[in-house]
C-alpha cells in the first residue's frame, strides 16, 4: 500500500493480549479510508500461516521495525507500551520475531476473530478524497 500511495507512513500495529483475545489495533495516514480499512479485512479473513510465510512475515516485521524508528512519535509508543505491558523496554525484538515457529503462529491465529472489530477514522481536512 506504501508503494501505490495509498498509506503516507508505514502501518502502524499494536497487538494486546488479554485472556481470553488478542486485541490488534492498526494505524495508518492514508487520503483512502475505506479503500485500506477493507484490505485490512481482507487480509484478516484470509491468514493463514506456514513455515515458508512465517519466515517472509518475519523479515516483513524486521523491515517494518527498522522503517518504524523514522518515526518518533511511533517509537514513544512503542516504548510507553513496552513499559506498561511488561514494566521493562523491550530492546530486541529481531530475537523475539525470530523465535517465532510455524505451530505457535497457527495457535495464535487461531484465537483471531474478525467479528469483534472497531473501526475508529479521523478525517484530516486536507483529505481529498474523504
Amino acid at each position: 500500500m506504501k508503494s501505490n500511495e495509498i498509506i503516507t507512513k508505514s502501518i502502524g500495529y499494536q497487538v494486546t493480549e488479554t485472556d481470553d483475545y488478542y486485541i490488534i489495533n492498526f494505524l495508518a495516514e492514508t487520503d483512502y479510508p475505506d479503500y485500506f480499512i477493507n484490505r485490512i479485512k481482507e487480509t484478516m479473513d484470509k491468514i493463514s500461516v506456514n513455515e515458508e510465510s512465517l519466515n517472509r512475515k518475519i523479515k516483513v516485521l524486521i523491515s517494518d521495525l527498522i522503517w518504524l524508528f523514522d518515526d518518533i512519535e511511533l517509537i514513544n509508543n512503542a516504548i510507553i507500551e513496552d513499559v506498561l505491558d511488561y514494566g521493562i523496554v523491550i530492546t530486541d525484538m529481531i530475537k523475539v520475531y525470530k523465535r517465532l515457529d510455524a505451530d505457535i503462529a497457527s495457535k495464535i491465529i487461531d484465537k483471531l476473530d474478525n467479528k469483534l472489530l472497531t473501526i475508529s477514522e479521523i478525517k484530516s481536512p486536507k483529505c481529498k478524497n474523504c
